[in-house]
C-alpha cells in the first residue's frame, strides 16, 4: 500500500484521507479532504480541524469555501442563539438593554465606537427592530439577553 503522502502528491486525496483515518491521524486526514474542490468534502474536513485547533488550515478551507459560493457556515454559539447573533453581539446587547450609549459600550468593551455601531446595526437587523428599546424587548422575550446589573 502507498504511503498518504504519496497518495496525496499524486492527487488522490480520497485515498489520503482515508489512509490517514485508519492510521488515526485526523489532521493529515483534513489536510488530505481540504485538497478537493468539493463543498461537501470540505466542509466535512472543517469540524475535523476546529475540533483540533488547527485554525490557520480551516481559515484556508473556509476561504476556499468562499471561493466556490459556499455562504458562510455560522460559528457554534451562533447557531445555538434564537436570533442568530454572535457573542460579542450579545454582549452588546446586555449593555444596550441597560441604556448604555455606543460610547459608553466601547470604553466598557474596550472597542471603537464605529465598531459598535456596526454591532448595533447587526443587531436591529437581525432581531427585526427599528430602535434600541424595541431591540431590548425582542431580545427580553427571547431569553437571550436580559440585561445584567
Amino acid at each position: 500500500m502507498d504511503h498518504p503522502f504519496a497518495l496525496q502528491a499524486r492527487g488522490d486525496w480520497q485515498a489520503a484521507a482515508k489512509s490517514w483515518a485508519e492510521l488515526g491521524c485526523p489532521y493529515h486526514q483534513a489536510a488530505a479532504l481540504a485538497d478537493s474542490q468539493d463543498p461537501a468534502t470540505l466542509l466535512e474536513a472543517l469540524p475535523i480541524l476546529d475540533s483540533l485547533g488547527a485554525t490557520p488550515l480551516a481559515r484556508q478551507v473556509r476561504a476556499g469555501l468562499r471561493q466556490l459560493g459556499v455562504p458562510r457556515a455560522p460559528v457554534a454559539g451562533t447557531r445555538e442563539n434564537p436570533a442568530g447573533l454572535t457573542d460579542r453581539q450579545l454582549e452588546v446587547l446586555r449593555l444596550l438593554a441597560r441604556g448604555l450609549t455606543n460610547g459608553e459600550i466601547a470604553t466598557q468593551l474596550v472597542l471603537s465606537v464605529r465598531t459598535v455601531d456596526r454591532h448595533v446595526a447587526e443587531i436591529l437587523a437581525k432581531l427585526g427592530a427599528a430602535s434600541r428599546r424595541q431591540a431590548a424587548a425582542r431580545a427580553e422575550t427571547l431569553g437571550i439577553a436580559s440585561p445584567r446589573p
